[in-house]
C-alpha cells in the first residue's frame, strides 16, 4: 500500500489530492471523504508529529465522521421503529407510530451527539482563542487566555473576524454541548434540536470549518457545506 512517507515531502492532504486525481474522485464528494478515512490510520501510524494545519483538519474530519455516524444511526433507528410499530396494537400508547419512531431515533443518537458536540466545542474554544490572539483582541486588563469562551466569541464578532452566521453556529455548539453534558433528559429526548435533526446537527461542522477557513484561508471539505448553500 502506498503512503505519504513514500511520496516524498508532501502533506497528507496533498497525498490524498494526488490519489483522488488518479481515481478521478472530486474533492467535493463522499468518495473523497471515504478516501481520507481509508488512508488516515496509516498516516497517523507513520507520522511523528502533526503540524497546526493538519492537526486542525484531522480534528474536523473526526467531528464530521462522528456526526455522519450519528445521523446514519438516527435514520436507521427511525426506520426500524416505524416499521416495527406499523400495523401494531398501539391503542394503549397515546402516540402515533411516527412519534414513537422519532423518540426511539433521538434516544439512540444522544450519546453519539454528545461526543461530536464535545469535540466540536473543544475545537471552537481552542481556535477561537488563537484567532483572538492573532488579532490582538486582548487588553491590558484581560488577556485572551483570561477571557471566557463567550467573551472571546463576542470580541471576534465585534472585530469583524466572524460574521453573524458563524457566531450563531458557535453559540449553537456551546449551548447544545452544555445541554447534552449536564441534562441527561435532554440527551435522551434531544428536544432542543430542530425537527430536522440531521440538518441541525450539521451546524457544528459549519462552526469548525468556518473558523478553520479564517485561520488557514481554505475549507476542510465537509459534505454539510453543500446543504448550507442549497
Amino acid at each position: 500500500m502506498s503512503n505519504p512517507e513514500s511520496e516524498g515531502d508532501i502533506t497528507f492532504f496533498e497525498y490524498i489530492d494526488r490519489l483522488a486525481a488518479e481515481k478521478d474522485i472530486a474533492r467535493d464528494s463522499i468518495e473523497y471523504a471515504e478516501l481520507i478515512e481509508e488512508k488516515k490510520p496509516l498516516y497517523i501510524l507513520t507520522t511523528d508529529e502533526f503540524g497546526p494545519f493538519e492537526r486542525r483538519r484531522l480534528a474536523i474530519w473526526d467531528v464530521q465522521k462522528i456526526i455522519r455516524f450519528a445521523c446514519d444511526q438516527y435514520e436507521d433507528a427511525y426506520e426500524r421503529a416505524l416499521e416495527h410499530n406499523k400495523g401494531g396494537n398501539t391503542d394503549s400508547i397515546p402516540f402515533e407510530p411516527a412519534e414513537i419512531a422519532e423518540f426511539n431515533a433521538r434516544y439512540t443518537t444522544g450519546n453519539m451527539l454528545l461526543l461530536a458536540y464535545t469535540l466540536a466545542y473543544e475545537f471552537v474554544v481552542d481556535l477561537s482563542a488563537e484567532l483572538a490572539r492573532d488579532n490582538d483582541l486582548g487588553s491590558e486588563q484581560k488577556s485572551v487566555s483570561q477571557m471566557k469562551k463567550k467573551e472571546v466569541t463576542e470580541r471576534l464578532y465585534e472585530a469583524g473576524v466572524i460574521d453573524d452566521d458563524l457566531k450563531g453556529h458557535i453559540q449553537h455548539v456551546a449551548n447544545r454541548r452544555n445541554e447534552l453534558t449536564h441534562d441527561i433528559e435532554e440527551r435522551y429526548l434531544l428536544s432542543n434540536f430542530a425537527d430536522d435533526l440531521v440538518k441541525d446537527t450539521a451546524r457544528p461542522l459549519y462552526a469548525v470549518d468556518g473558523l478553520f477557513h479564517i485561520k488557514f484561508d481554505e475549507h476542510a471539505y465537509i459534505p454539510a457545506v453543500e446543504m448550507q448553500e442549497e
